[in-house]
């Protein structure tokens, strides 16, 4: 498998820095000013929405509960998962696998908001 593939995958390793990425992807993509915007803006926003609810939606998927994984790391971003699951896993392990090499537009862009937030 490819190197460029392997950087879409998720794994316990690199989750809690993913989630990181993911919030600020988000943020960026809804700071848009709603008084003068482009189609692109609300495109871009309507992108990450969607990729924001894959994630929530995969990691509920592979039998981890959303609001015990993802939440800890969005609250800090004022940022909320609802509806916990007691039923499913409350920590990720080493089965833990994501891959979104299917999203990588969003994914893309989620890590480009993180590192330029580094930057300044």
């Amino acid at each position: 498998m490819s190197n460029k593939r392997n950087r879409y995958k998720v794994t316990n390793e690199n989750f809690e820095v993913f989630i990181r990425k993911v919030a600020h992807g988000w943020i960026r993509a809804h700071s848009y000013n709603n008084e003068c915007f482009s189609y692109s803006e609300v495109s871009r926003a309507k992108s990450l929405q969607y990729f924001l609810n894959e994630v929530v939606e995969r990691v509920e998927k592979l039998g981890y509960c959303a609001v015990a994984t993802v939440h800890p790391v969005f609250e800090s971003y004022d940022m909320y998962v609802r509806n916990p699951r007691p039923n499913l896993k409350q920590k990720v392990d080493e089965n833990l696998l994501l891959d979104f090499s299917d999203l990588q537009q969003a994914f893309d862009y989620c890590e480009f908001a993180f590192k330029d937030r580094n930057l300044k």
